[in-house]
C-alpha cells in the first residue's frame, strides 16, 4: 500500500515537473521569457515586501530629485523672462516678421515689374522684327517685279525687233508650251504695226483659227482676267495643229 501511494506521488511530481518544463519551454519560445526577466524574477524575490516598497519609495524620491535639478538647470540656462520685457520682446519680434513679409512683397513687385517691363521689350522687338520683315518683303517683291517689267520689256522690244515669221513662230511656241496668256500679254504690249504684222503670218486655216483666238483674247486682256491654266488649255486642239 505505502509503495503505491509513493509511485502515485512519484508519477504526479513527474507530471507536474514535465509541465512545469514544457510551460517554460512555451514561455521561452513565445519570446515572453528570457535570461533579463529571469534576473528580474530573482531579484523580485530576493526582497521581502517591506524592502521592495523601501527600494521603490527610494527611486520615486531619486527620480524627483532628478527632475528637480533639471528644472533647476533650465532656469538658470534660460531665466524666466518678466512679463513687460517678454511683451516688448514678443512685439520686437512681430515686428521683425512684418518688415521681413513687407520686404518680400515689395521685391515680389519689383520682380513682377521687370517681367513685365521684360514682355513689354520682347513685344517691342517681336513687332520690329516683324514690321522689318515685311518692309524687307516688299523691297525684294518691288524689285522682282521691277526686274519682271524690265525683261518683260526687253522680251517685248525683241518680238517687234524680229521678222514676222520669226515672232509668229514665237509666239506659237509659247502656245504649244501652254502659255496663252503670256503670248496675249505680248501681243498687248507691243504697238500694232508689230502685232498685225506677226498675225498678218497666220496663213493656215489652223493658224487662222489661233489667230482669231489671240484676237478674242487680246480683246478680254485686262478686262476680265482668266487664269493662265484656263486660258491656256481653252483650245488644245487649235494649238496642237498649230505646231
Amino acid at each position: 500500500m505505502v509503495n503505491r501511494a509513493w509511485s502515485i506521488v512519484s508519477f504526479l511530481a513527474v507530471a507536474h515537473l514535465l509541465a512545469m518544463a514544457m510551460f517554460a519551454g512555451w514561455l521561452w519560445q513565445s519570446n515572453r521569457l528570457n535570461f533579463e526577466r529571469i534576473n528580474e524574477i530573482r531579484e523580485m524575490f530576493t526582497m521581502t515586501v517591506d524592502e521592495a516598497a523601501v527600494a521603490r519609495e527610494a527611486e520615486r524620491e531619486e527620480r524627483e530629485l532628478a527632475l528637480q535639478a533639471a528644472i533647476a538647470e533650465q532656469r538658470r540656462v534660460t531665466p524666466p523672462i518678466p512679463s513687460a520685457a517678454g511683451v516688448h520682446r514678443l512685439a520686437a519680434h512681430e515686428e521683425m516678421e512684418h518688415r521681413a513679409r513687407r520686404s518680400i512683397e515689395q521685391e515680389k513687385h519689383i520682380l513682377r515689374e521687370q517681367i513685365i517691363a521684360a514682355q513689354r521689350r520682347l513685344d517691342d522687338r517681336e513687332a520690329q522684327f516683324r514690321n522689318e520683315q515685311e518692309q524687307w518683303e516688299l523691297h525684294i517683291r518691288a524689285e522682282q517685279e521691277r526686274r519682271a517689267d524690265e525683261q518683260f520689256e526687253k522680251t517685248v522690244r525683241q518680238y517687234e525687233s524680229v521678222r514676222p515669221r520669226q515672232g509668229k513662230d514665237m509666239l506659237l511656241e509659247l502656245i504649244a508650251n501652254g502659255q496663252m496668256h503670256q503670248a496675249v500679254a505680248y501681243l498687248d504690249a507691243m504697238n500694232a504695226r508689230s502685232a498685225s504684222r506677226i498675225l498678218g503670218e497666220f496663213k493656215t486655216e489652223d493658224e487662222i483659227r489661233l489667230a482669231t483666238e489671240l484676237l478674242e483674247q487680246l480683246r478680254r486682256f485686262g478686262i476680265s482676267p482668266e487664269p493662265q491654266e484656263q486660258l491656256g488649255s481653252s483650245n488644245d486642239k487649235t494649238r496642237a495643229d498649230a505646231r
